[in-house]
């Protein structure tokens, strides 16, 4: 391995794109919890989208190269630095043996992806340049503007929406909630106004997934994220969907979110857009190395 943590983070913890098709198991599929962040950092240094990153929160972790490798950062903004001198999110990096990666300051976001050539179980990376703890950008960066939506959390109607009372799917569309204290990768917490249904009702637990908003007893909202449980007794009023999950996913705790509702048409249009971005972003990133190292 070429990394050694010198001093760990806030629930750092390796993390792939999860391990779908045993839900009906009641196995969770779990992975990164901001699937463009996962993808960028890995398509900047030639892996595989699916390649295992380092998943972080702040204060993050501080990192030791024991070997000469190639890394690249993306999601949240922690102000890192490699040897006292700042490094970019979303630019390749050549980190030479003996340098030191650490987290200043939180600018944005709330979790920060962290690919090594080769996955984290990596081939060593056979290029150094020449300087001692030097650290190299190389000449190219990832341009993310569009795959995040930052004005509001779009959603598909869930089978519980439309017994929503008339006031509540009004808050509900048109008022902010906040993420609380207890939200983590489980399910996000918000706070607002209780929402409450037309009738009480007692439910059959029924399949759950990432991005389904539930009611709460308490009038109040849950999101469940990636480490979502399988079923679930409370009434499911809404879907996140799939292309807003890495805006939730970088939404912080205090911060307000506000819904807006989307067909299945759209959600599907939006999230093959933005697959098609990623997929252009891999292929150009794999030309761009080949062509640069060839030099």
């Amino acid at each position: 391995m070429s990394l050694h943590i010198v001093k760990k983070g806030i629930l750092d913890s390796i993390q792939d794109a999860g391990h779908y098709g045993r839900q009906h198991l009641g196995i969770g599929p779990g992975g990164v919890m901001d699937f463009i962040a996962f993808r960028t950092a890995n398509a900047l240094v030639g892996n595989s989208k699916g390649e295992a990153v380092l998943e972080m929160h702040f204060p993050g972790p501080v990192i030791h190269f024991t070997a000469d490798c190639l890394i690249a950062l993306s999601g949240a903004d922690f102000g890192a630095v490699i040897d006292e001198v700042d490094i970019n999110i979303n630019q390749p990096l050549v980190v030479n043996k003996g340098s030191i990666l650490r987290f200043q300051q939180k600018r944005n976001g709330a979790r920060c992806y962290l690919a090594v050539r080769g996955g984290l179980n990596n081939e060593l990376f056979p290029y150094h340049f020449s300087g001692e703890n030097e650290v190299v950008a190389l000449p190219w960066k990832a341009d993310l503007y569009g795959l995040y939506n930052n004005d509001r959390i779009r959603f598909v109607q869930g089978s519980f929406f439309c017994q929503l009372s008339e006031s509540s799917r009004q808050h509900f569309c048109n008022s902010p909630f906040s993420i609380t204290t207890q939200s983590n990768r489980m399910g996000y917490r918000l706070k607002g106004e209780a929402l409450q249904l037309t009738e009480k009702q007692e439910l059959v637990s029924a399949a759950v997934t990432k991005g389904t908003i539930q009611l709460l007893p308490n009038g109040q909202l849950i999101v469940l994220m990636a480490d979502h449980q399988t079923i679930g007794g409370y009434p499911c009023i809404g879907h996140v969907i799939s292309a807003d999950i890495p805006s939730l996913a970088q939404s912080d705790n205090g911060q307000a979110l506000a819904f807006e509702s989307v067909s299945i048409a759209e959600a599907e249009t939006l999230r093959l857009h933005q697959e098609q971005h990623l997929q252009q972003l891999q292929y150009s990133c794999t030309f761009r190395m080949q062509e640069y190292f060839s030099l």
